[in-house]
């Protein structure tokens, strides 16, 4: 895949590391890499609380998180954004698509060589 590997091991670092955080008790953490035509794919998926339809346009936003209210975890919403900036910044695609109570997956979509 074309890319920085700096940056690829930064930004897969990020969302395990957010797959963690918000991975339910007794969940599941699930990463998958494989090929699909042009593209190298790389998958992290958890199971957990998820995210609700009305924050998927705003995940990837400096310092947005889903609910403020929940126990602070030390972070401050900035991974998913840095994350999203590495990625484009390699010339691929960072995705997310979250069923609510279930699991979420985040989709790393790079240009194959």
């Amino acid at each position: 895949m074309r890319g920085n590997l700096d940056k690829a091991e930064q930004v897969i670092g990020i969302l395990l590391d957010n797959a963690g955080k918000y991975t339910n008790t007794g969940g599941t953490i699930e990463v998958c890499l494989h090929r699909q035509k042009k593209y190298a794919v790389l998958t992290v998926s958890n199971t957990g609380e998820g995210i609700p339809p009305e924050h998927m346009d705003k995940i990837f936003d400096r310092f947005y998180r889903v609910d403020h209210s929940r126990k602070h975890t030390g972070s401050y919403g900035l991974g998913l954004s840095i994350a999203k900036a590495l990625v484009e910044q390699m010339g691929a695609s960072l995705s997310v698509c979250s069923v609510p109570h279930q699991k979420t997956t985040f989709t790393i979509r790079w240009e194959s060589t």
